[in-house]
């Protein structure tokens, strides 16, 4: 009972620092830009940021949502890990998925652009 009590604490502070360090960034980058709040402001409240009024976004988002959690699971592990810790040793895994990123990245935004 005592050891779940200091993992629930470890896991609540976790989510509060992460909390705090993505707020503290939002507001310094918007401070301390050229922009400064007032553009921080207009671009929120643009037509471009927001919900998509077209429903087959949200499918295309949940089928990319389903197969990114798929490749993940089968890579087992992240994509910074495989990029930043293969390329500087090296490897030549590294540099395959840098290859394979750009082209999956390239194919998706044609895929994309070819819908809309």
């Amino acid at each position: 009972p005592r050891k779940s009590f200091w993992l629930f604490i470890i896991g609540i502070s976790q989510i509060l620092f992460s909390s705090i360090i993505f707020i503290a960034f939002i507001i310094s980058s918007s401070m301390f830009s050229n922009f400064g709040f007032k553009t921080f402001y207009k671009i929120i409240n643009t037509s471009e940021f927001g919900f998509p009024q077209n429903r087959k976004r949200y499918i295309q988002a949940l089928g990319g949502g389903v197969i990114m959690g798929y490749g993940a699971g089968l890579a087992i592990g992240c994509t910074v890990g495989a990029f930043f810790s293969a390329v500087p040793s090296l490897s030549l895994s590294g540099w395959l998925f840098a290859a394979s990123l750009a082209g999956g990245s390239f194919i998706g935004v044609q895929a994309i652009k070819r819908i809309s």
